[in-house]
């Protein structure tokens, strides 16, 4: 057969050091009707190739194949080593043409790639394109396997389920973190940390922690790019406004109290004013409610360096009056009048009532938007990998939206449950709230506007200045448009997603195997895609929960938390009866400097954003090649732009700017 010259240049992986390779690494070029060229070694002896980062570049004199429609690469180590290669591309030039093979993969042995043109199983043109589908499928059902069930059994974990791996290093090269998330910044920071917490540990020898006021120097030496007002943490007016833009995701409007909720008008009528009753501002949705739910039954076996701490079932209720969310009552024990506090009791009974509150909203939080957000995108990940091939477009659509999740859970799944810093540190619920909290998950949570409408949150009007609802708005808005069009462009009609097997296995196996793996348990993921819409609707929600949703509600943890009066993780004593709240009181309960520099220091790290931070709208790789879909990809990032033009100027006009959802603060996934 005839022989002519293609020009060939491969990237290597440049984000992680083991992405080089000393492995024979060998190339062949497979033409429309199936036939291949000869295995072309690109390895030198002169020279060291395919090192972290570089682009290599080659002149190939073989047979003829016309420009290829697909490549393989496979590597061989003469030593017998089990050598691996991290490959992102490879650009094949014939005559005049050049064609991208996005392959961003890791090579043991072997891989084949096809062009950057994503593609429906269903519209492939060549049987062994389609057989070269199905094998990258099941490689990667091996390579990406779920938790065992026994494994899970024995965890007694009955959450969404997670990729196969006991610890961090256990997890996939292509699911880890690129160096500069274990150089970079959060390295500067830990050691920060450490050098804060043994000055603060000397100072608490002489000084020690005397009044609320003291907590501030524990945190003074950590920077925060985020405005601060917790000189007004007394405040009930500030105390509210933290339940709507930097604390609860659980706040609703209250049209009846709940049967556990023991607040009557005799309770609040002074607070309220002459003219109404609770009952009539009920019926007027002007009270609002954030009841994390029950803890009790959990917090008994928590300990912290062997001693009890304590987490109240304790529930708030607001009223929205003269543009103000004000706390007019809060119970900390369910169907216990006696634990019911307000603004008129003494002031510091009034003020314990509120640490306690922010304490199980603590807990609530970490263990419900925040933690859950996690688990539920880490499901979605590892099917995604697992059922949808590179070449497929829903794969190049969410995989810079999911390419991450596996590592940060992972790691924070070895924090809580492997390090000892973690068994002193654990906020103050086991996994039984942990379960409740998902007891009650739906899909329709992960629907931002449909929860905000369910939970009475939707109106401006009614509920005006939540600045977390209207900029989270923005952003769903711009997700929908980028999902529509990607859609639209791929998919022309309903049956085509019905068509589509790769993508109904996808959301089979989240709903089958992520969602419902355990005998018993029940689930509102669907287990099919009927129409375009479905579709849409389903990742516009992956990549808003993965993205902007995580964002608000893990980047304010540092304000929230550093100041511990203003959100405790657990507390030393348990709940107080009218007249015992003191300033001794108070001190007494809340957490003693080793925990407060525990939860200070966990926050701090854990909330740091890496200068090199791939965010919502960039698009550093190139999974799609297309020029329709690329410029697709361009609106959507000016529309993030816009989007932070939009908040930056509501922000000049906030009394308090709302910074969380400024586009410079959003990952494009959840990294952390």
């Amino acid at each position: 057969m005839e022989k002519t010259t293609y020009k060939v240049t491969i990237k290597t992986n440049g984000g992680k050091r083991e992405a080089a390779t000393r492995a024979n690494v060998f190339l062949q070029l497979v033409g429309k009707d199936g036939n291949g060229s000869e295995w072309e070694k690109l390895t030198s002896i002169w020279r060291w190739r395919f090192r972290q980062g570089c682009i290599d570049d080659f002149e190939l004199n073989i047979t003829d194949v016309g420009m290829p429609v697909m490549i393989r690469l496979k590597i061989e180590d003469i030593f017998g080593r089990d050598e691996v290669w991290g490959c992102d591309y490879v650009l094949i030039t014939y005559q005049d043409d050049t064609e991208e093979f996005p392959v961003y993969d890791w090579i043991t042995e072997s891989v084949e790639a096809t062009p950057g043109k994503a593609v429906l199983p269903q519209d492939v043109e060549q049987d062994f394109i389609t057989k070269s589908r199905q094998n990258e499928r099941c490689r990667s059902k091996l390579l990406y396997r779920w938790d065992s069930k026994d494994k899970m059994a024995e965890r007694d974990w009955t959450l969404p389920r997670q990729i196969d791996a006991d610890v961090y290093n256990d997890l996939p090269t292509m699911f880890k973190y690129d160096e500069r998330f274990i150089d970079g910044s959060n390295k500067a920071r830990i050691s920060d940390i450490r050098w804060n917490a043994m000055m603060q540990k000397v100072k608490g020898v002489f000084f020690g922690i005397k009044s609320c006021d003291d907590y501030n120097r524990l945190h003074d030496r950590f920077a925060s790019k985020f405005l601060s007002f917790h000189e007004k943490w007394k405040d009930d007016a500030e105390f509210g406004r933290h339940m709507l833009d930097e604390s609860s995701k659980s706040i609703r409007r209250c049209r009846a109290l709940p049967s556990h909720c023991k607040v009557k008008n005799r309770h609040v009528a002074k607070l309220l004013g002459g003219g109404t009753s609770l009952d009539e501002e009920l019926v007027k949705g002007r009270i609002y409610i954030v009841d994390p739910g029950a803890l009790t039954s959990s917090v008994a076996r928590v300990k912290y360096e062997e001693e009890q701490r304590h987490c109240p079932d304790a529930m708030a209720i607001f009223r929205f009056s003269d543009n103000k969310l004000l706390p007019i009552a809060i119970q900390l024990n369910p169907r216990d009048e006696e634990s019911i506090f307000t603004p008129d009791d003494e002031e510091y009974d009034w003020m314990l009532a509120k640490m306690f509150f922010k304490c199980a909203e603590f807990n609530n939080h970490e263990h419900g938007a925040h933690f859950m957000t996690h688990i539920v995108v880490g499901t979605f990940a590892v099917a995604l990998y697992r059922c949808l091939p590179r070449c497929h477009p829903i794969h190049k659509l969410l995989r810079p939206h999911l390419n991450l999740v596996m590592a940060a859970n992972r790691r924070g799944l070895d924090f809580i449950f492997v390090t000892r810093a973690a068994e002193r540190y654990r906020s103050q619920v086991s996994s039984d709230h942990i379960k409740a909290i998902y007891a009650d998950f739906t899909f329709d949570d992960l629907n931002f506007p449909a929860k905000m409408e369910r939970r009475g949150l939707m109106d401006a009007e009614s509920l005006p200045r939540y600045h977390f609802r209207d900029d989270a708005m923005l952003y769903w808005n711009a997700i929908t448009k980028l999902a529509s069009k990607i859609i639209d462009l791929y998919y022309k009609s309903d049956e085509d997603i019905q068509n589509d097997f790769e993508l109904q296995n996808w959301i089979k196996e989240i709903a089958v195997e992520g969602f419902m793996y355990a005998d018993g348990m029940k689930s509102t993921c669907p287990k099919k895609f009927v129409t375009k819409n479905e579709l849409q609707l389903f990742v516009t929600m992956v990549i808003f929960n993965a993205s902007v949703f995580h964002a608000a509600a893990h980047f304010p943890q540092y304000e929230m938390y550093k100041f511990i009066p203003n959100a405790p993780a657990g507390m030393r004593l348990p709940i107080h009866r009218k007249g015992e709240g003191s300033l001794e009181r108070i001190m007494q309960t809340l957490p003693d400097l080793n925990m407060s520099l525990t939860q200070i220091s966990t926050s701090y790290v854990a909330t740091g954003l890496d200068e090199e931070e791939v965010l919502l709208g960039q698009y550093p790789v190139r999974y799609f090649t297309e020029p329709e879909t690329l410029s697709i990809l361009r609106e959507f990032s000016d529309d993030i732009q816009h989007i932070g033009d939009t908040i930056r100027q509501r922000n000049v006009d906030r009394e308090h700017p709302y910074e969380y959802l400024l586009p410079k603060n959003i990952p494009a996934t959840i990294t952390q």
